[in-house]
């Protein structure tokens, strides 16, 4: 039934297969960026992303001026948390989701190697400072913060994981 609907859709509806981001991956494009205030929020929102298997859309806006907090996290969103085995989490909470329109927590925990998320976070909180009532991930341009856009985030990853091999993410 579902090849059926399949063929039956139409081919703007149709994409080519591609490769799955994995850490290797994720750790051959950090290698491809550098110290500047766009390549770290564009790292630290790929780890999160990866690490808390959550949707591009959640964490990027889709236009510069376009940040709503009832729609998107801000710095105010993330905290830390340990369960009883004093394992720690850092946990993003969601204003809104496509599924619920209440608040949702997705969460990651730091990771041995060069995709730990956690280390991207202080990174990117060291470098962007990013405003509390802002979104998440921003860049430094100048004296003012720029939004890591949906579109902006696709091409960076489209275009360092290219230059890594991976033509297919």
């Amino acid at each position: 039934m579902l090849k059926g609907a399949a063929k039956l859709g139409p081919p703007s509806s149709k994409q080519d297969l591609r490769q799955p981001v994995t850490v290797k991956i994720i750790a051959h494009i950090k290698s491809q960026i550098s110290d500047q205030p766009l390549d770290i929020a564009f790292f630290v929102c790929l780890t999160t992303l990866f690490y808390s298997v959550a949707r591009v859309g959640k964490f990027t806006t889709w236009c510069c001026d376009h940040f709503d907090p009832v729609e998107n996290i801000s710095l105010a969103g993330v905290r830390t948390k340990s369960d009883r085995n004093g394992f720690i989490t850092t946990v993003f909470t969601l204003p809104h989701t496509k599924a619920s329109t209440t608040r949702e927590e997705v969460q990651w925990a730091k990771q041995e190697g060069p995709t730990d998320p956690h280390d991207a976070l202080q990174a990117h909180l060291a470098s962007n400072d990013p405003p509390m009532d802002g979104p998440l991930f921003t860049y430094r341009e100048g004296h003012s913060h720029h939004p890591l856009l949906k579109a902006i985030f696709l091409r960076w990853l489209k275009a360092t994981a290219k230059a890594t091999g991976y033509d297919t993410v």
